[in-house]
């Protein structure tokens, strides 16, 4: 008989960890009804978040006679914001209003399964989190470039490079602040705000793809600033 070894089962139980994730396999070994794979937008729609996930399965001893009677879906943020709502499909839309956006959402789907003796339920939950925003695009031509916008403040979508100084001059002696985040993430990076006149920043990391969220904020509704890039 051949044995394996327990380096091996250990190895074998970390890459089952690694392609489910902690709070499946938790579910898988507790024979839990938990929504799987749920999954939650962040920031890839302006005016909603998208939420799906898989069905588990009932498939056990455990679960004979049993049967989904659908999904109760909650969120909340900051700001009093807060929803309910039941479905019987794996996906839902969380709609977002404009004063709502760049607010990060904790979300809980909750399955409900019914027995075969009316009455009987049992509830098992998964949770992210996630958010809507309105993005522009934000290019570092050669010699810089003039962008502008209405409002309190402007999100960008941009590719920033390491070791590189992005800098934003704000017209008519304005002033303001500009905030660096990592791509589909609400946390600024702390070295990365930047005030004044001419607020700059230089790049020390690497984001997902090089990528960011660059929020400029004037001191005054609107704004006109050149950002610019050098060595």
């Amino acid at each position: 008989m051949r044995h394996i070894t327990r380096p091996f089962i250990g190895l074998l139980l970390w890459s089952f960890f690694l392609l489910t994730g902690c709070e499946e396999v938790i579910n898988t070994i507790l024979d839990n009804p938990a929504p799987m794979g749920l999954e939650v937008s962040d920031g890839e729609y302006p005016d909603r978040i998208e939420v799906s996930w898989i069905e588990p399965s009932l498939t056990s001893d455990r679960w004979e006679g049993w049967e989904i009677t659908g999904y109760d879906i909650s969120w909340s943020a900051d700001g009093g914001i807060s929803g309910f709502f039941h479905t019987g499909s794996t996906s839902y839309s969380i709609d977002v209003s404009i004063d709502e956006r760049a607010k990060l959402y904790d979300i809980e789907v909750t399955t409900i399964v019914e027995g075969p003796v009316g009455g009987d339920t049992e509830e098992a939950s998964s949770s992210d989190t996630g958010f809507a925003l309105e993005t522009r695009e934000l290019i570092w031509y050669d010699g810089g470039y003039e962008y502008n916008f209405s409002g309190d403040d402007a999100w960008y979508v941009t590719m920033l490079q390491k070791g590189f100084t992005y800098s934003f001059a704000f017209s008519n002696g304005e002033t303001g602040f500009v905030e660096i985040y990592r791509y589909k993430t609400l946390e600024p990076l702390l070295e990365a705000t930047a005030t004044g006149i001419n607020p700059s920043w230089k790049c020390s990391g690497d984001g997902d793809w090089n990528k960011y969220y660059v929020r400029v904020v004037p001191t005054s509704p609107g704004a006109v600033f050149h950002a610019a890039y050098g060595f």
